[in-house]
């Protein structure tokens, strides 16, 4: 009897455990998971490009020492014009004054600017260890990243995706529906 209420007692302690133990994987999950720093960002970044250039061994750091600076200049770049502000009002955009939306459109001409100046400077640079379709690759990878990243922060704001509703219906799918 006493055999069979100690068996009793551990089950239940392992249960409870077992239950707090998964309650506080969950709340990890549920969007307590740190975020990656724009350097770990950035080296994801520049490894995957060495893989899809299949850039020479001997090219390899020298590659990943300019693609780190082209991709802090740009990052300083966004920052300078596009700050980010912690807390800021997901409705604000729709409260900003006239003098206030002309300084954004007038700060967006500046950066597009800016980041095709960096663009050219690091094209020279790039041009000596690459070939002129591996720098298009990684200019191109760039955008597709900034594309990436507007997403996901749009998804993350709540405004989900506004396009089709099956990802995979273009034009000719709805065209055909309303046929």
């Amino acid at each position: 009897m006493k055999h069979s209420v100690m068996t009793i007692v551990l089950a239940a302690v392992l249960t409870a455990l077992t239950a707090q133990a998964q309650q506080a994987d969950n709340g990890k999950q549920r969007g307590q998971r740190q975020r990656p720093t724009q350097e770990q960002i950035v080296d994801f970044q520049c490894n995957k490009l060495i893989n899809e250039l299949y850039i020479d061994e001997s090219k390899v750091a020298k590659f990943t020492e300019m693609y780190k600076a082209y991709r802090n200049e740009m990052f300083e770049v966004k920052q300078k014009y596009h700050p980010v502000k912690k807390g800021e009002d997901r409705n604000k955009k729709q409260q900003l004054t006239d003098q206030e939306v002309e300084q954004e459109i007038l700060n967006g001409f500046a950066q597009n600017r800016a980041t095709t100046d960096i663009r050219e400077k690091y094209y020279k640079k790039f041009r000596t260890i690459l070939t002129p379709r591996q720098i298009k690759k990684v200019f191109m990878q760039d955008r597709k990243n900034q594309g990436n990243m507007r997403n996901e922060q749009m998804r993350r704001n709540g405004h989900g995706n506004k396009g089709f509703k099956n990802r995979g219906e273009g034009f000719r799918g709805r065209q055909q529906a309303t046929n």
